[in-house]
């Protein structure tokens, strides 16, 4: 039987999904009070519901979230890829990008955050998979007053 759900986390979601539609629908710095926080909800939230049994076994939770995450991040950036170079090529629009180059569909979604046009939201895929992956050594890295306690801690104010 599957858990049972929070309702207030699911509030919550909702709540920061409207935040997110609200935000992109006016000049971000009128809405700056949303874009101070809206994502950072979204990566608290990941948190508060992330199951500690998966430290247990973390490659097979690595390997699960690349498929939830990723795998469909890298099929639609490949699908928008496309689109781009076909409005390259028949409306003129975005000719300075190189849409099928293995160093823009692969390497700079994951280092430099670089999106295709009509994909620009996609960045949060990639970037919440990295955060639900730092959640696996956060409590041995909190453990005791060493080095590692204070880069934990100070990567976590930072986040």
């Amino acid at each position: 039987m599957p858990p049972s759900r929070d309702p207030a986390v699911s509030i919550a979601r909702g709540l920061g999904i409207i935040l997110v539609a609200l935000g992109h629908c006016h000049d971000p710095f009128t809405w700056y009070p949303i874009y101070s926080y809206h994502m950072a909800l979204f990566f608290l939230l990941a948190g508060y519901v992330f199951d500690p049994r998966h430290r247990d076994a973390p490659k097979a939770y690595v390997l699960a979230q690349a498929r939830r995450l990723l795998a469909p991040y890298f099929g639609y950036n490949l699908l928008f890829a496309g689109l781009t170079a076909l409005a390259g090529a028949t409306l003129g629009l975005w000719t300075d990008l190189a849409p099928f180059s293995l160093r823009a569909l692969v390497y700079e979604p994951l280092t430099t955050g670089h999106q295709f046009p009509l994909f620009n939201g996609g960045w949060f895929l990639v970037t919440l998979f990295f955060v639900q992956l730092a959640y696996l050594p956060l409590p041995r890295l909190l453990r005791g007053d060493g080095p590692a306690r204070e880069l934990a801690e100070a990567l976590g104010f930072a986040v």
